[in-house]
């Protein structure tokens, strides 16, 4: 059956009346239970609740209690759009529904349209069927829909306009779609609708993160502050509540951050609602229709690519309520003074990919500015004006690989609250009185002045600072003192954190900057980069670090011995490269005595290690949960520990090791399913199937040796 009543009353008579076949006349909620009761008692059921909404647990408990007299193994399934809603009903995990691909849809489509038809005469159909079938969005009903459709009209030339229409035009979608995707929209909370149809500005497959999504709307006042909460958190949960109800699904993961889209149809939906407010412009029949678009609208996205870039913004210029302006990839001199002039109320920036070299001095007279995205852009400096926006909350300058410095000014901007560089940044130094920016919360790149650039004590004061944190250029801290004011140890919300060196320096002094460096113990991510004493700090094997789950010692090329990493309870990911002087592994890099070594770890990467000879002392019950082991670029090793007791290994590389001759003694874990050897001439020898290694591969489904595949099972 399927409801979207709010009634345990309605909602239990249709079962009964579903389960009878006949009408329930019973006024009360405790006599149409007590009926239901006796319908279901002793017997096994299949029930199916379709399309629920209500986030109520009460609503549930009451709903639900009929059923406690039917026979065992009665099921009831329940489908949503609401996570909330399986979270309460839910006995097992949800099972989570992903979009149709285009082929499933296409099978639709032709089943509905094709089946039973003498196809003769018919072969050009199913190109543009194929076509036509992107258009539905993973949604089977929306397949269904246009196969009944198209089996009315079997001209190539009546499919050719079904492909370049609308499909929001036929009556059909109208009718049947709208209504029920509507419904949902309709169920939310005014600030969620909000929030919501601003993301029509976004092209349909567009990728988004979480946080920036959020800086955006609060940069457009979409976010109502609460009392005693934060505004950045208040928008999250905006998020998470869209999320929750499947306007937004994860997509991809982009190293550890999670990316998001927008559900195809419900783009579709925000597009047709917020025509007034919001716009996109993708291609030069878009870019038409712009004189024909509301002169109130307020949020607009210009989207350029290889085949489509505007020919100027003048277009735009006519929308002075504009507040939104995101651009991707825009070419040409087109920002200029009078761009900013026309369009003072613009809150919301992103000229992400811009191909100039300076953006005009009148960008001061955007008073209303809030959010500024430059990313991977070719300005080689901010106008000074820009910290006379002193409203300013989000500054984005990823990948700007032509931006040496920030103005000087910068002080001034006491409101802002994230500010990205990215690690790859070219600063050599912080612009003055950095510290005076305490409302600072995304932070993720301080680089550290030499002379006449800023200490790192300019840190002492950011105690907001969440996420990500890279301190480069630790060269240049002359002593240990200037680390301890640092205070890395009381900026909690610090989730990752990279310390690198780009130059050589004292490496007792490296030692003692290491030491003073200590984050807080709830860290998640830890890289250390180019530092240069023969061994590392104590903290940095602490078992107190209870949520370290990934750790990485890149260029550490002095480093001759490895600290107690086994200690760590929650590691997950370890990757140590460019050790130059390290000889030995023993027994100690998995914790110090006792049978508990690494009991996280998932995966290993051992690489670029020129002097290592010996991997010794690796106990039966070390590494448990170990997936992955990669040893890359260890020219001299000899010596491996037995690897039989790693019962979970699924990944085994070795690339670069020229000197080792074979396997260690006893066989690998049956677990084993991909196996791999490059440039080990030795090893490959006697792990063909002629040599004295081939029986303990033998098992391992995927082999690949020099490139090339010796087995695929």
């Amino acid at each position: 059956m399927s409801t979207t009543s709010s009634s345990v009353m309605e909602v239990t008579k249709s079962i009964i009346e579903s389960a009878t076949k006949a009408s329930v006349t019973l006024s009360t909620l405790d006599a149409v239970q007590r009926r239901l009761s006796e319908v279901v008692e002793n017997k096994k059921i299949f029930l199916v609740l379709d399309d629920m909404w209500v986030e109520n647990h009460n609503y549930w408990d009451e709903l639900k209690l009929p059923f406690a007299y039917a026979g065992t193994e009665s099921k009831i399934l329940v489908t949503t759009q609401s996570t909330m809603v399986s979270s309460i009903v839910a006995t097992t995990g949800a099972y989570n529904l992903a979009p149709l691909s285009d082929e499933e849809c296409w099978e639709i489509i032709m089943q509905k349209a094709l089946s039973s038809r003498n196809l003769c005469g018919m072969e050009n159909l199913e190109g543009i069927g194929k076509e036509i079938a992107k258009k539905c969005y993973g949604v089977p009903l929306v397949a269904k829909i246009l196969g009944c459709v198209l089996r009315q009209r079997l001209k190539e030339k009546q499919w050719h306009e079904v492909l370049e229409g609308e499909i929001w035009e036929l009556a059909q979608v109208k009718t049947e779609v709208f209504p029920t995707l509507k419904l949902g929209f309709d169920r939310l909370s005014p600030h969620l609708r909000r929030c919501f149809l601003y993301c029509s500005i976004f092209h349909s497959n567009y990728e988004f993160q979480k946080d920036n999504l959020v800086q955006m709307w609060v940069a457009e006042g979409l976010v109502v502050q609460e009392k005693r909460r934060a505004i950045w958190e208040v928008g999250k949960d905006y998020f998470d509540d869209l999320l929750g109800r499947s306007f937004f699904y994860a997509s991809d993961l982009v190293g550890y951050r999670q990316q998001y889209k927008m559900h195809g149809l419900l783009h579709k939906l925000a597009e047709l609602i917020s025509s007034d407010l919001c716009f996109r412009v993708e291609d030069t029949s878009m870019e038409m229709k712009l004189l024909g678009k509301h002169r109130g609208a307020r949020h607009s996205s210009l989207t350029c690519s290889d085949f489509f870039q505007p020919l100027s913004l003048e277009p735009f210029r006519r929308f002075k309520r504009l507040r939104t302006f995101m651009s991707d990839g825009l070419e040409g001199e087109m920002v200029d003074s009078g761009f900013f002039k026309k369009l003072k109320r613009l809150r919301t920036l992103h000229f992400r990919g811009l191909d100039m070299r300076f953006i005009p001095d009148a960008i001061e007279h955007l008073i209303h500015l809030r959010y500024l995205d430059a990313s991977y852009s070719k300005i080689v400096e901010l106008p000074r004006g820009i910290a006379n926006i002193i409203g300013l909350q989000t500054i984005k300058l990823r990948g700007c690989k032509n931006l040496r410095r920030l103005p000087k000014n910068m002080k001034k901007l006491i409101e802002l609250q994230h500010l990205e560089l990215g690690s790859d940044t070219q600063f050599m130094f912080m612009p003055p009185e950095f510290e005076k920016l305490k409302q600072l919360e995304t932070f993720d790149v301080f680089v550290v002045g030499d002379k006449q650039g800023s200490s790192i004590a300019e840190l002492e004061n950011l105690n907001n600072i969440k996420g990500d944190l890279s301190i480069i250029g630790l060269e240049n801290v002359s002593k240990k003192e200037e680390a301890e004011t640092a205070k890395l140890s009381g900026k909690l919300h610090l989730e990752n954190l990279q310390l690198r060196w780009n130059q050589e320096s004292d490496s007792q002094l490296q030692l003692e900057v290491l030491n003073s460096l200590q984050p807080h113990m709830g860290l998640k991510r830890l890289t250390i980069e180019n530092y240069g004493h023969l061994g590392f700090s104590n903290w940095l094997a602490d078992p107190l670090f209870s949520t370290l789950i990934e750790l990485m010692l890149k260029d550490c090329r002095n480093c001759a011995y490895l600290p107690l990493l086994g200690q760590l309870p929650a590691l997950e990911i370890l990757l140590i490269s460019g050790m130059h002087e390290l000889v030995e592994i023993d027994s100690t890099f998995c914790g110090f005595g006792g049978s508990r070594g690494f009991m996280s770890l998932k995966s290993l990467e051992l690489n670029d290690m020129p002097k290592l000879e010996r991997w010794e002392g690796l106990q039966s019950t070390y590494m448990p949960f170990l997936l992955k082991l990669v040893i890359e670029g260890c020219p001299l090793l000899k010596v491996l520990p037995l690897l039989q007791s790693l019962s979970s290994l699924e990944t085994l590389k070795f690339a670069g090791c020229t000197h080792l001759q074979s396997l260690p003694e006893g066989p690998l874990p049956n677990t084993v399913k991909y196996f791999e050897i490059k440039q080990c001439d030795l090893l490959k020898e006697s792990c063909s199937e002629d040599g004295s290694d081939w029986m303990k591969i033998r098992h391992i489904p995927r082999i690949v040796i020099d490139g090339q595949l010796k087995r695929d099972v």
